[in-house]
């Protein structure tokens, strides 16, 4: 099993699977809350679980998941910003999208979009700065995150996406 598929599987807890059964009348019965008639439970067949379930108070911390995985082209040189303490690089990433080809001329249709990449763990930092050029292929591996920033020109709030990233594999050879 791939790291990806466990780690899918791990982020899941318990899940439930009902069974139909049919009586003899030809009509169908979903196990209901009234009376269980068959439940099997992954691993275990026991129902009291189910009632622990649903009577165990919250406690606000449910599990959620927020992963980007990009494979694209570098759109410009990195810059450096932020403090010599908080060094931050960031950069744009060209992702394509082929929608395919137009019948009558053959040409490909396909529409690019671009990511803003932000890189704050200094073991990216370094790597980052030295060998990040333009047009190179890259492989980013993070999470969204929206920042709110006030606009200098029109004095507005918009929200901005970026992609923090967390891993990096280039796919360039040099």
């Amino acid at each position: 099993m791939s790291l990806i598929q466990s780690t899918f599987l791990r982020s899941f807890q318990q899940i439930f699977i009902r069974t139909v059964k049919t009586s003899t009348a030809g009509h169908t019965k979903k196990s209901g809350s009234d009376k269980i008639d068959d439940e099997t439970f992954l691993g275990d067949n026991s129902i009291e679980k189910e009632e622990q379930a649903d009577a165990a108070p919250l406690t606000g911390r449910e599990r959620s998941l927020n992963r980007v995985q990009l494979i694209g082209r570098v759109g410009a040189d990195p810059k450096v910003g932020g403090t010599q303490q908080h060094k931050v690089i960031t950069f744009n990433l060209a992702t394509n999208e082929y929608a395919g080809t137009n019948t009558t001329s053959g040409e490909v249709k396909q529409r690019v979009d671009w990511h803003r990449i932000a890189i704050f763990q200094p073991r990216l930092l370094d790597n980052a700065e030295k060998y990040i050029r333009q047009g190179d292929r890259l492989y980013i591996q993070g999470r969204l995150h929206h920042n709110l920033i006030r606009d200098k020109e029109s004095g507005q709030d918009r929200y901005v996406a970026s992609i923090i990233a967390d891993d990096m594999i280039f796919l360039t050879k040099k």
